[in-house]
């Protein structure tokens, strides 16, 4: 079993583990995770803005006990490619 840390930008560790077995090898990676509270501070984003992705299933996220965790990688990506809601941007649809 072979075991690596490598960045995954924005401050993260991403864990790899190779893994031998009857299916051959595989690479197991296994997400970085963050409280709300990490993941605003790292991003800039509001704590309650994050919250809100979260309660909406926008990003990807756990519950473990009364904290949430969310996937950071998934996290960037959603930020890099946009809401993809309704095809609207926040930008086009200023706070009057």
């Amino acid at each position: 079993m072979k075991e690596l840390y490598h960045s995954g930008g924005i401050n993260t560790r991403i864990f790899t583990r190779t893994i031998k077995g009857e299916g051959g090898v595989r690479a197991m990676t296994i997400p970085t995770m963050k409280t709300i509270r990490e993941a605003s501070n790292a991003t800039g984003i509001s704590y309650d803005r994050i919250r809100k992705l979260c309660l909406q299933g926008k990003i990807v996220h756990i519950r473990m006990g009364t904290k949430i965790l969310v996937n950071m990688e998934k996290f960037v990506e959603y930020l890099n490619r946009g809401d993809g809601g309704d095809g609207a941007n926040e930008a086009d649809n200023p706070i009057p």
